[in-house]
């Protein structure tokens, strides 16, 4: 049982990577329905206040990406859940900064870092007190 629960650990950052992506793609999808109807051009808000609900969406489902992505292996291995939250974390910066890179997106870049981070603390704080 315990060869399977590291076996199924390594896709699950990948999981929650998608599984964070997809519903933040659906819930943009009811963003434009709180845009008033003057306000929409093309199927896109050209309302002033409308990008800062667009940022705000996006902060809030890249950091729950991050927050998966660290969470989800660590919580299913059998020993070691700071260890593969550490390096899962390490890894998944290093694909952040590419990837912020890649879309100079530097700005959400800080977001992902620190909810992985957090998520980190967290598991390292828990498994302390139940060891």
């Amino acid at each position: 049982m315990n060869t399977f629960r590291w076996i199924i650990a390594i896709p699950l950052p990948f999981i929650g990577w998608y599984l964070a992506l997809i519903v933040g793609a659906f819930s943009y999808g009811f963003l434009i329905n709180i845009c008033p109807n003057d306000k929409v051009v093309s199927g896109l808000c050209v309302a002033d206040w409308y990008k800062y609900i667009e940022n705000a969406h996006m902060v809030i489902f890249i950091s729950l990406a991050a927050i998966l992505v660290v969470l989800l292996p660590s919580s299913i291995v059998p020993n070691y859940k700071e260890v593969v939250a550490k390096y899962i974390f390490l890894s998944g910066a290093f694909v952040a900064i590419y990837m912020a890179y890649s879309t100079s997106s530097w700005g959400l870049l800080p977001w992902a870092i620190f909810s992985g981070l957090i998520t980190v603390i967290v598991i390292n704080k828990h498994v302390s007190k139940t060891s």
